[in-house]
């Protein structure tokens, strides 16, 4: 019996990730910041938060840190190019297999002012869309309710307009469907912009994949639109045809980016391989560098714990000499006084209490440096759950 919900991969950006979904089941393969993919037979471009790029070719993955490229928004494999979205400067590049710059088109506006996100080859058309033709920073902020377009990269010209936070543009044939995210809404538009038919669901749609007679959506707990009563991120099967639905399944993360499904099997084994060896490796370097702070952590608590008994010595001495003299003082004093009359204790009851005063804030550091010794020590002991979950879940998955 075939799996509603069958080799799918998900993006997730904010920690969330990047998702398996096989057989009615979601396999998180990492937790890396990830907004846009695209996947090109066993190709697999990845767009990282905010500037960087992976591409997958089977087992082997390339990393390119793009500085040029500020806060990728969506990415996009077309042979033999690449392109990219950078929403901060309002552009959308196109690169080599190298990701080498060779064309930029930049948009007027200050930064992240028309908020441009995702890109598909739509009728031969390279196409973006974005929140609105704004021109101040973020000046999309409470003004994206039909604002939103999708637009001609090259030609410049505005293919559909009255959009609300527009993304995950997805060509079917001569159609294209998209996320009016703003309004919940699944949406079809034919060759010519016309809107052909619309769905709302009950989350941010973001995220749209055709695979095998079904449109696959992503519902995110949004963060620009309230009180959409989702806890976390959902994916919805629809029947492409209908639109009826067919199924949904909760995800492990609060938000979905982008949706591909895979659909040639053999090409799995490779690229899941190529992503789990680049997540082992992203967490081993995570662990490296959380044992050098922690050995340094070890050396500053032993120079605080040598400084602390020195204090402690060093008070300790001073206390007795303090205290030694002025009672020899006292004694004197009384001795000198004439018959009858007695001598003023204040002042050295004073003195006496901020001696004590300063014997109990050293108690408390002391305490408090043993509170914080015991933690590091938890620490250095302790194994991490959460850094080897991506790889026992691919090991899970190669169980099955």
């Amino acid at each position: 019996m075939p799996h509603l919900f069958d080799n799918l991969l998900i993006s997730s950006p904010n920690g969330g990730g990047l998702l398996f979904i096989h057989r009615n089941q979601a396999f998180h393969l990492d937790t890396i910041n990830t907004t846009g993919i695209s996947l090109n037979g066993g190709t697999l471009l990845r767009g990282l938060q905010p500037q960087g790029l992976l591409i997958y070719k089977g087992h082997r993955v390339e990393q390119y840190d793009v500085p040029y490229i500020h806060d990728i928004h969506d990415v996009l494999i077309v042979e033999p190019f690449l392109y990219t979205v950078g929403t901060t400067a309002n552009e959308v590049l196109q690169l080599d297999e190298r990701a080498e710059e060779i064309r930029r088109w930049t948009f007027a506006g200050e930064q992240d002012a028309k908020h441009l996100n995702c890109l598909a080859l739509w009728n031969q058309r390279i196409v973006f869309c974005a929140f609105g033709d704004f021109t101040e920073p973020r000046q999309y902020k409470d003004n994206t309710e039909q604002a939103g377009f999708v637009q001609d990269l090259h030609t410049g010209e505005r293919l559909i307009n009255g959009l609300s936070q527009p993304h995950s543009l997805c060509s079917v044939g001569e159609h294209l469907l998209l996320a009016n995210s703003e309004s919940k809404e699944l949406r079809e538009y034919d060759s010519s912009g016309l809107l052909l038919r619309s769905k709302v669901l009950e989350g941010y749609t973001r995220g749209i994949c055709v695979q095998n007679g079904k449109i696959y959506v992503g519902l995110s707990r949004s963060r620009n639109v309230d009180d959409d009563g989702l806890s976390n991120a959902r994916l919805v099967a629809l029947d492409s045809q209908s639109w009826k639905e067919l199924g949904r399944m909760d995800l492990p993360v609060p938000e979905v980016y982008s949706i591909h499904g895979i659909e040639n099997p053999d090409a799995l084994p490779a690229l899941l391989a190529g992503i789990s060896q680049y997540a082992a490796t992203q967490y081993q370097q995570s662990i490296n560098e959380r044992d050098i702070k922690f050995q340094s952590l070890a050396e500053r608590s032993a120079q605080q714990e040598r400084l602390i008994a020195s204090l402690e010595q060093q008070l300790n001495q001073q206390n007795e000499q303090d205290r030694y003299p002025l009672s020899q003082a006292l004694q004197t004093q009384e001795k000198q006084l004439p018959p009858g009359q007695h001598l003023d204790h204040q002042p050295l009851k004073n003195i006496l209490a901020s001696l004590a005063e300063r014997d109990e804030e050293l108690t408390a550091m002391s305490l408090r440096y043993e509170e914080l010794r015991h933690q590091h020590e938890q620490l250095l002991s302790s194994n991490s759950w959460f850094l080897t979950q991506p790889i026992r879940n691919i090991r899970r998955w190669l169980r099955l």
